[in-house]
């Protein structure tokens, strides 16, 4: 998939609408009254190893399931990785590519990482930015069920918009 393709889906999925879900440490939409101050914590304190590696075992997941494509945010790509400007870091080894997504999760919570997956013909879309924040956009029954059970073996939880 080209870039500028990419680009234009990611924009197509991130609208609103059903099937779309952010992952948190809470299994429920109603966040606890203390919710801004436990959310602020976690990214300042728990944002590393342990969080990278849940994701980076939904990010081999993708990539081992359904034809994926990833690609960073283009505007600030240009400015921090321009080596990886409009590429699909796909196309990399797969060590390289766990090694670059852990990096950006841990260290760079300001770039968008953009991962497309195809369930038969069904384009959905996992975004992590900000490094703990992570939503999924229009996601098949099927990537849902598949997704959810990682998710929950790892502790985390897929909520509802």
């Amino acid at each position: 998939m080209k870039a500028k393709q990419a680009y234009k889906l990611v924009d197509q999925l991130r609208n609103p609408g059903p099937r779309n879900y952010y992952i948190d440490c809470f299994p429920k939409m109603e966040p606890p009254d203390n919710y801004d101050e436990i959310f602020e914590y976690l990214r300042s304190h728990t944002i590393g190893e342990a969080y990278a590696d849940k994701m980076l075992l939904l990010l081999l997941m993708l990539v081992s399931q359904y034809e994926t494509h990833i690609f960073l945010d283009h505007d600030l790509a240009k400015e921090t990785y321009p080596d990886l400007l409009d590429r699909d870091l796909t196309e990399l080894p797969v060590a390289d590519l766990l090694e670059i997504s852990k990096k950006l999760i841990v260290t760079d919570h300001y770039l968008g990482v953009n991962v497309l997956f195809k369930d038969k013909k069904h384009y959905s879309l996992l975004r992590i930015e900000s490094g703990i924040d992570a939503d999924l956009y229009k996601l098949s029954k099927k990537s849902k069920k598949l997704v959810n059970k990682l998710l929950k073996r790892n502790g985390l939880f897929l909520v509802k918009y």
